[in-house]
């Protein structure tokens, strides 16, 4: 006998569904996220005398063809009225252990179960990172202006490899010519794309050069058709767009049947030249509530947050766009390319250390010309 469950989180489907049989505990298990979640519903799911098996169904679906569907959308108002409840109903965001957890992590703040490397690692060092953030963004005084929320919650769904570039771009690391000539890594500070001002990640963002040009108008244009696919107020989708494309305060439309002034004095605080990298006010999420909950009074605080987020990956994706544009383009498209760009490069590193050396003591090197030619014919 099988018993189904449904479920709008394919995530959670999929976790429910690889539950089998026992698992031997470890360290690496409990700093899984959920951990504690997990081991419960693996013990409850093994004395049950019937299998179980999740599904998953879609939410907010607009009509409800099927039981599941119809099913589902009761449960999402369930929780939205949990979501106002208050007095003894409200939810509680204390941590207890559940009955089957043999591990908690204790800190003054609260318990922690699961991820508990991740939160120790955030108890030691979260204070000095934000101190960092704060100096070099400076933004001591407009911290509590920034929504961290959806920047976070935006930021932990990247990949390893995305995050660290984007922590590269945010705190001004990336190897543009004009930091890779400081550290020597570089012979000229210039934009290899125009080659006229110098290459800082301002200028990579505003290159003039026409290649540079026609790959952010199509980045633009794509960030625009985004915002309007997400239902972003059209008065709010202008600003963001200006605001990205330009790195300075936009002019706020007068006319605009929503009150945009809020986000304009916070913007003002926070700054204008790091809305692209996803630091925006909180008060752009709750003008886009506020007209939203206008237009559909069942408007839910799911929507929100998943507006407010949508919001940061299309600003990322605009940034991503110009950056991977200018790689592509100094370092080559394809992988064959990106090959020759590099033993020309190496080839010219070498023919000017053997002029060096040549200059320095009157005698000819013939280091040239046998590096080059343990070189592939298919490169040169």
């Amino acid at each position: 006998m099988t018993a189904v469950l449904w479920c709008d989180n394919e995530a959670a489907v999929n976790r429910f569904n690889e539950l089998k049989g026992d698992r031997h505990y470890s360290i690496a298990s409990v700093n899984q996220a959920d951990s504690d979640v997990l081991h419960e519903l693996r013990w409850w799911k093994k004395q049950l005398p019937i299998e179980l098996h999740a599904k998953w169904v879609k939410s907010h679906q607009e009509q409800c063809d099927t039981r599941e569907s119809r099913l589902n959308r009761i449960a999402d108002r369930l929780a939205a009225l949990q979501h106002s409840a208050t007095g003894e109903w409200v939810t509680k965001s204390k941590s207890a252990m559940l009955p089957h957890t043999r591990a908690q992590l204790h800190l003054p703040d609260g318990r922690h179960t699961g991820r508990v490397h991740t939160g120790v690692q955030y108890k030691l060092w979260g204070q000095n990172a934000r101190t960092y953030i704060g100096r070099k963004l400076h933004l001591e005084e407009a911290w509590n202006l920034v929504d961290w929320d959806s920047l976070s919650r935006h930021h932990k769904s990247l990949s390893w490899q995305r995050r660290a570039t984007r922590l590269k771009l945010i705190f001004r690391w990336a190897p543009t010519n004009a930091r890779q000539c400081l550290v020597g890594q570089s012979d000229t500070p210039l934009c290899p794309l125009c080659g006229v001002e110098q290459e800082t990640l301002d200028h990579v963002m505003g290159c003039d050069s026409p290649s540079a040009t026609a790959a952010k108008r199509e980045a633009l244009a794509e960030f625009d058709q985004a915002l309007d696919d997400i239902g972003t107020h059209p008065d709010i989708a202008t600003l963001l767009c200006l605001a990205v494309d330009s790195g300075r305060r936009p002019l706020c439309d007068a006319e605009s049947d929503r009150d945009l002034s809020g986000i304009m004095v916070a913007q003002d605080t926070i700054g204008w030249g790091i809305v692209r990298y996803g630091f925006i006010a909180k008060e752009w999420t709750a003008a886009q509530t506020h007209w939203a909950e206008s237009r559909d009074p069942n408007h839910s605080p799911k929507k929100t947050l998943r507006w407010a987020k949508q919001v940061q990956e299309h600003m990322w994706s605009f940034v991503t766009a110009i950056w991977d544009h200018r790689n592509k383009e100094v370092h080559g498209k394809e992988k064959q390319e990106a090959a020759q760009k590099i033993v020309h490069a190496l080839r010219a590193e070498q023919k000017s250390k053997n002029k060096k050396l040549s200059s320095s003591d009157g005698t000819q090197h013939s280091t040239y010309s046998q590096s080059t030619s343990q070189f592939p014919r298919s490169c040169s």
